[in-house]
């Protein structure tokens, strides 16, 4: 499992940013929990199973605080509390007690929260907070959660969702609350949360149903409630139905096969991301093809993804652009294994999957095509020069004389260019056709290289030297 196959590319970069503002991250089993500094203090839980993360912030999931959270987990900058929890099996009762003690001079809510829940009168305590709601009640109701019935649960959840637009004025007055802030989502988030805990009958479920905002709740949730599957399939539709079920420990194969539609299928399609073990099952008793292919490719199974390799392209023209992120890992496969054929090479050479690929796998695509102008199809200038360069190098092994008759009659190389892509552009140029190409090409477009002194500074490092006398423009190349 990689971040590239739950996050976002931006989401991924903002994480790498954010590293440095997680303030602690614990490992406690198959999670992370983590506090993270941004434009408030947001608790954040990581799944080291699938990857999501769930967190405080107004995002509140699979967001940039999710991202440096596991980051800094996997350089090593994080407490293993299973092995604390180990340690405190071995002690007696006077010692815990102890720990406990010490540790509610540093964290005296674990105190203030008991003496709230011993304290509280919760039925009176909750016609209040209807009667006369504000911020202090509902983060004392947030505490109170875990101790509320499911009744008392039911009626405070459906006070706030019948009240929404009254309650979120009385906050912004109360506490002024901004964009980056949303208090009563962190409380209806725990609330729903309690409630699926303590359904405990059919008569209580039929009644979170028919709340309607309940469903991804359950579905999340699919392992507690399982036993009352029968009633969720009567009342899910049929891809709500699916998802419950892919979210079982070990659901029934005929079950899934009886949910899956023409319209729903993109869900079986994505399971590998989120659960190969049950993927790779479900793929071999449904002998799906483009599953297999998936799984194949998940597990990189180089001789799976070979054997249904055709599913690839028909996956990608049906839509399912999420395997574009395991496109450098198909070809990094083909690579390690020296696989070739072209056919299936113009395949992955799709102009809008270029992107895609890092410079030596571009490299090993494009050395497998003979055809000069299929090749001169993807070029494109103005784009980044290094995503053009494999394809110039290639049209120069192929024929010299058509490579050079098409790269020189070009007018656009070098507009729009960073000072980074001049240099490469420049350098790549004068191997191809010399020094007084590129000199003459320089005098051509002074207007690019006569102002920039970062530009000129970093040129001689290449042996080019630029130079501004009386308005002409002098260029001299060393080596």
């Amino acid at each position: 499992m990689k971040l590239e196959e739950i996050y976002p590319d931006r989401i991924i970069d903002r994480g790498e940013g954010y590293t440095h503002y997680v303030n602690y991250c614990v490992k406690i089993g198959k999670h992370l929990f983590s506090e993270v500094e941004g434009t408030s203090t947001y608790k954040t839980k990581v799944n080291l199973n699938t990857l999501e993360g769930t967190c405080s912030c107004p995002y509140h999931q699979n967001c940039k605080h999710a991202v440096a959270t596991y980051l800094v987990y996997q350089q090593g900058n994080y407490v293993n509390a299973d092995k604390f929890l180990e340690y405190l099996q071995t002690l007696s009762k006077q010692e815990l007690i102890e720990i406990i003690e010490q540790s509610l001079q540093y964290n005296p809510e674990i105190a203030l929260n008991h003496n709230l829940k011993t304290a509280t009168n919760f039925d009176s305590f909750i016609n209040d907070f209807i009667d006369d709601f504000s911020y202090v009640k509902m983060k004392k109701a947030e505490k109170l959660g875990p101790y509320f019935s499911f009744n008392q649960l039911i009626k405070i959840l459906q006070f706030l969702n019948e009240n929404e637009d009254d309650i979120y004025q009385i906050l912004y007055d109360d506490f002024r609350t901004g964009d980056e802030e949303e208090p009563l989502s962190n409380l209806i988030s725990s609330l729903k949360e309690e409630i699926i805990k303590k359904i405990s009958n059919k008569k209580e479920l039929e009644k979170v149903l028919k709340m309607r905002y309940f469903d991804y709740d359950i579905i999340e949730n699919a392992e507690v409630l399982s036993k009352y599957k029968d009633i969720i399939k009567s009342d899910f539709s049929k891809e709500m139905f699916l998802s419950f079920l892919l979210n079982l420990d070990g659901p029934d194969m005929d079950e899934i096969k009886e949910s899956i539609t023409n319209d729903n299928k993109r869900m079986i399609y994505s399971l590998p991301s989120r659960n190969i073990v049950l993927a790779e099952k479900l793929a071999n008793y449904l002998q799906n093809k483009s599953l297999l292919f998936l799984v194949a490719v998940y597990k990189e199974d180089y001789k799976g993804v070979i054997e249904h390799l055709s599913e690839f392209d028909k996956l990608f023209s049906e839509g399912y652009y999420f395997l574009e992120k395991k496109l450098s890992d198909i070809v990094d496969l083909f690579m390690k294994n020296d696989f070739k054929d072209e056919n299936t090479v113009k395949i992955f050479l799709k102009r809008e999957l270029l992107q895609n690929y890092n410079d030596k796998q571009l490299k090993y695509l494009i050395g497998q095509i003979d055809d000069i102008e299929y090749i001169k199809q993807f070029i494109n200038f103005e784009e980044y020069f290094s995503k053009n360069k494999p394809l110039l190098e290639r049209l120069f092994q192929l024929d010299y004389n058509a490579a050079t008759a098409f790269l020189t009659k070009e007018k656009k190389i070098l507009e729009n260019k960073y000072w980074t892509e001049l240099i490469d552009i420049l350098t790549f140029l004068k191997e191809k056709f010399g020094k007084e190409y590129v000199i003459n090409l320089i005098k051509d477009n002074k207007y690019l290289f006569s102002k920039s002194s970062h530009l000129k500074s970093n040129l001689k490092k290449k042996g080019i030297y630029i130079s501004n006398i009386k308005g002409a423009i002098n260029v001299d190349i060393k080596n």
